[in-house]
């Protein structure tokens, strides 16, 4: 834990002034349900099955019937 005078309102500004805010890229993680979760790739690497609950759980859309051989 830093101590009390170490960070300041006016030491935090000064950091943040010096970053470029013009020249930034939006990035972010995979999606529960999409095919890159590295999660989702371990269970079917291994040949597992999802079950619904687990794919109802991270928001996977559950398969049709129909497209089930």
């Amino acid at each position: 834990m830093k101590k009390p005078g170490e960070v300041t309102l006016d030491s935090e500004f000064e950091k943040i002034k010096l970053k470029n805010l013009n020249n930034w890229e939006n990035k972010r993680g995979p999606r529960p349900w999409e095919p890159e979760n590295p999660v989702t790739q371990e269970h079917l690497k291994k040949g597992e099955k999802l079950g619904k609950s687990y794919m109802r759980e991270i928001g996977m859309p559950l398969p049709n019937p129909e497209d089930i051989e």
